[in-house]
């Protein structure tokens, strides 16, 4: 009879205990994972990402990017502009 009220307090025990678990030590270890991935990602973007953390908040910074001119291949040919027309010989023409 001893052995079975050790058993019953052993598993209530344990069912607190990870109650307590997942209430506190489980929500402190997600944070901790999302913080690494957040810092993770800040420190693998771009440059211009870096160094906007560093400007002062309410500063409008505008940056222009070239853009590029499509070059056309003279090699490929040119683009011919064509009229459908109508041969007198032609099984739709019907006078």
């Amino acid at each position: 009879m001893e052995r079975l009220f050790l058993l019953v307090f052993w598993i209530i025990i344990s069912f607190y205990a990870i109650r307590i678990g997942f209430r506190y030590f489980l929500p402190w270890l997600i944070k901790r994972k999302v913080r690494k991935m957040g810092d993770h990602f800040r420190n693998t973007t771009d440059p211009q990402a870096r160094n906007q953390k560093s400007s002062k908040q309410n500063d409008v910074t505008i940056q222009y990017t070239s853009k590029q001119r499509s070059v056309i291949d003279p090699d490929i040919g040119e683009y011919v502009d064509f009229e459908e027309i109508n041969e007198p010989n032609s099984p739709e023409h019907h006078e």
